[in-house]
C-alpha cells in the first residue's frame, strides 16, 4: 500500500460500509419514487415470459428477446415475484423490483473500487469509492431509468482489474461472463487481445481463446438445445447490433452535432459513400490505433486503452445509443487510480456530467413529451455533442501522452 488514510482500518471499513449502505438506500428510494416505463416494460415483459419456459427462452415465446443468458438468470426470479398481486398491482414495488439488480450491482461497485485499488493508494481508492456513491450518471441510470449498464460495469471493472494485476486467463473468463451479461462488452475485445499481443504470449492467447469461447458456448448450449435454436449466439450478438441501423440514437457524439437522429446509416453522405461506410472505416481505424498504442507504447495501461477505445467508438461511429458512453466513467476512474494524473480525474468528471445530461435529456423527453423544452432537444443535443467532442479530443491527447511518456509511472499493466 503506497499511502494510508491515516485512519485505523476498522474506521475506514466502517466509513466505507456507511457510504455503501447510504448509497443503496438512496437508490432504492429513488427507484420507487421515479416511475419510468421506457425500456423497463421490455424487461418486465421478458421476466413474465420466462415463467412460461426458461431454458427454451430463445424459441420465440420470450418476445423480442435480444439479451444473452446471464441477464435472463436475474430476470427469472423477478418474473416469479411479479406473479404476486401485491407487487404486480403497485407501481412503486414494480419499479423497485425491475431496478433491484441494476441498483445492487451499481452499489457493489462502491466497495469494489476501494478493495481493488487500495494497494495503489488507499486514500485515493476510498475517495474513488465515494465519487461513485454520489455519481449522478450512475444513480440516474440504475435507480431512475432502471437500465442494465451498471451490471456490465461491475463485470468489466473486475475484468480490467484482473488484466491490470497480470492475471490474464482469469480476466478472460470474467470478460466472457461480461459478454454473457450484456453484448456491448464485446467492444473491448481488442483491448483483451492486446494484453496477449503485447507480451507475445501465444500460448496464453490460445488458452484465453479456449476459455473465452468455451465459456460462452457452454453457457449458451443448454439454452440453444432447449430452444432448438443453434443460431441463438449469432442472433443475440449480431442481430442486436443490426437492430438499430441508424446514424445516431440520441447520443451526444460527432453525428449528434448534425441532428442525424434516426437517419438510416445506409444514407449517402457524399458520392457513393454512406454513413455506414464512414463509420466502419472510423471503427477499424480506432481498433487499429488503440491496438497499436497498447502494444507499442512504453507505458500502456489497460484502463487508458479501454477508455480511449470506447470514447473513439462512441464519438466517431454510428448506431450509438445515448448510454453507450456510460462505461467510460469507470475506466477513467480506474485509469486515474492507477496513473494518478489529475487530468484523468477531470475527464472522469466531464464524462460523468455529459453522460448524465445525455441520459436525463432523452428519458425526460420520452416521459414528458409535452414539456416546453422538448422542441429544443435537437439544439440541446448539438450543444452536448460539441462539448463531448471536445472532451474526446482531450481524452485522445492525454491517453496517448500518458501511454507514451518515458518517466516511471505507477499502474503500468500488460
Amino acid at each position: 500500500m503506497e499511502k494510508s488514510t491515516g485512519l485505523r482500518r476498522s474506521h475506514v471499513l466502517l466509513f466505507l460500509g456507511m457510504i455503501t449502505l447510504s448509497a443503496l438506500m438512496g437508490r432504492f428510494l429513488l427507484a420507487m419514487w421515479y416511475t419510468n416505463r421506457f425500456d423497463t416494460d421490455w424487461y418486465l415483459m421478458w421476466a413474465a415470459d420466462l415463467q412460461q419456459g426458461f431454458w427454451n427462452c430463445y424459441d420465440g415465446h420470450v418476445r423480442a428477446l435480444d439479451y444473452p443468458p446471464l441477464y435472463l438468470c436475474l430476470l427469472k426470479p423477478v418474473g416469479a415475484l411479479l406473479e404476486i398481486d401485491m407487487i404486480a398491482n403497485y407501481m412503486p414495488y414494480r419499479m423497485l423490483l425491475i431496478k433491484f439488480w441494476p441498483i445492487l450491482f451499481d452499489t457493489a461497485i462502491i466497495p469494489a473500487i476501494y478493495f481493488l485499488f487500495r494497494r495503489e493508494n488507499e486514500t485515493a481508492a476510498l475517495l474513488g469509492a465515494c465519487l461513485w456513491a454520489v455519481n449522478p450518471s450512475a444513480i440516474f441510470n440504475c435507480a431512475a431509468w432502471g437500465q442494465t449498464d451498471s451490471i456490465m460495469t461491475l463485470m468489466l471493472l473486475l475484468t480490467f482489474w484482473a488484466f491490470h494485476e497480470r492475471r490474464p486467463l482469469y480476466g478472460t473468463f470474467l470478460f466472457a461472463l461480461s459478454c454473457l451479461m450484456k453484448m456491448q462488452s464485446l467492444y473491448f475485445a481488442p483491448v483483451v487481445l492486446c494484453v496477449f499481443l503485447r507480451q507475445r504470449d501465444w500460448k496464453g492467447l490460445a488458452k484465453a481463446l479456449c476459455i473465452g469461447f468455451g465459456t460462452v458456448v457452454l453457457v449458451f448450449l443448454p439454452f440453444m438445445i432447449a430452444s432448438n435454436n443453434y443460431g441463438a449466439i449469432v442472433q443475440v450478438y449480431f442481430g442486436g447490433f443490426g437492430k438499430y441501423p441508424y446514424v445516431n440514437l440520441n447520443a451526444f457524439n460527432l453525428w449528434g452535432i448534425q441532428g442525424l437522429n434516426w437517419v438510416e446509416d445506409s444514407t449517402v453522405l457524399f458520392g457513393p459513400v454512406t454513413y455506414n461506410m464512414v463509420s466502419t472505416f472510423l471503427m477499424l481505424f480506432s481498433f487499429a490505433g488503440v491496438m497499436y498504442l497498447h502494444t507499442a507504447a512504453p507505458k500502456a495501461n489497460v484502463w487508458l486503452s479501454g477508455a480511449l477505445l470506447m470514447q473513439c467508438l462512441f464519438i466517431l461511429t454510428t448506431r450509438q445509443h445515448e448510454r453507450y458512453q456510460y462505461i467510460v466513467m469507470i475506466l477513467l476512474l480506474g485509469a486515474y487510480l492507477t496513473c494518478r494524473h489529475a487530468g484523468l480525474l477531470g475527464l472522469f468528471g466531464g464524462v460523468t456530467f455529459v453522460s448524465f445530461w445525455n441520459q436525463a435529456l432523452l428519458l425526460g423527453k420520452n416521459i414528458h413529451s409535452d414539456a416546453p423544452w422538448v422542441s429544443a432537444f435537437p439544439s440541446l443535443q448539438s450543444l452536448g455533442s460539441v462539448i463531448n467532442v471536445l472532451l474526446f479530443i482531450v481524452t485522445v491527447v492525454l491517453c496517448v501522452r500518458l501511454a507514451c511518456e518515458r518517466r516511471p509511472m505507477k499502474g503500468v499493466s500488460a
